[in-house]
């Protein structure tokens, strides 16, 4: 199949609109080119819930088609959207050769993997981590300052950095491309080997005007305010931060990654 402009689409919708529909066949995928799009399961149901937002140069409609089931949640315009709407058959193009018949189970077993983790975040009630703001800006900005020589080194000398959307995730550079496209972070950390700080490390979400420190690691985790959060010896992965100055040592403190973060 060639590639040709008939095969993307340009579509916009208002604030508010009902992009797609929990249970309904999937057709497309959807790229977010501008604006703001809130993922919600069991729409309209008395236990819905928010499972996440997404922002532009963020997909979505990407799971219905691989695992070839319908729609798994609702998706809504949280402000007016411009997406490009992709057609699947260009998406079914990347099995067709040899190499991306080895992948494809691969693929397939990564997406039902997500679904299911998925699932489990919202019985423990992990939804609460992702019902945030993207869009807003000016009046929740926090600040993530190295307070370390090391941590000074992973911001390249920046003084702080200025977080101003949720959820805001962090992790380690890498020039592996690989690691690029399963590991998408909002801020990226600079670290010579051996390395401490993981692909994705932690993310930084906001719910009901209180904001929350969630591990992403799956490794060693953080310490935040003198309380482990993630890691192999850890039941918590994420923890509410406090009104003015949180301290967050990524690791463990011995490995003096430490930075603040101020509210």
């Amino acid at each position: 199949m060639k590639y040709t402009r008939e095969n993307f689409q340009i579509k916009h919708y208002s604030a508010g609109s009902i992009i797609l529909r929990e249970g309904d066949k999937s057709d497309n995928i959807y790229l977010i080119r501008s604006g703001i799009a809130q993922v919600i399961s069991q729409y309209e149901q008395q236990n819905e819930s928010i499972i996440t937002l997404l922002g532009p140069g963020e997909a979505f409609g990407e799971l219905g088609i691989i695992l070839h089931r319908n729609r798994l949640a609702t998706v809504i315009a949280k402000t007016d959207i411009e997406l490009e709407i992709i057609d699947p058959e260009l998406f079914s193009t990347l099995f067709e050769s040899e190499i991306g018949k080895k992948l494809q189970p691969v693929i397939q077993s990564m997406a039902e993997r997500i679904r299911i983790s998925g699932i489990k975040l919202n019985e423990l009630g992990y939804n609460i981590i992702f019902d945030s703001n993207k869009d807003i800006l000016e009046d929740n900005q926090i600040k993530l300052v190295p307070d370390s020589e090391l941590a000074f080194k992973c911001l390249r000398g920046k003084e702080f950095i200025t977080i101003n959307k949720f959820p805001f995730k962090v992790g380690r550079f890498s020039v592996k491309k690989s690691d690029i496209l399963f590991h998408k972070n909002d801020l990226y950390l600079y670290e010579d080997e051996p390395y401490i700080i993981s692909l994705s490390q932690f993310a930084i979400t906001k719910s009901n005007n209180e904001f929350y420190f969630l591990d992403r690691s799956g490794g060693m985790g953080s310490v935040v305010n003198g309380i482990k959060v993630g890691g192999f010896d850890s039941n918590s992965q994420k923890i509410i931060l406090k009104n003015g100055e949180n301290t967050l040592y990524i690791g463990k403190e011995r490995y003096n990654i430490c930075f603040k973060i101020i509210i």
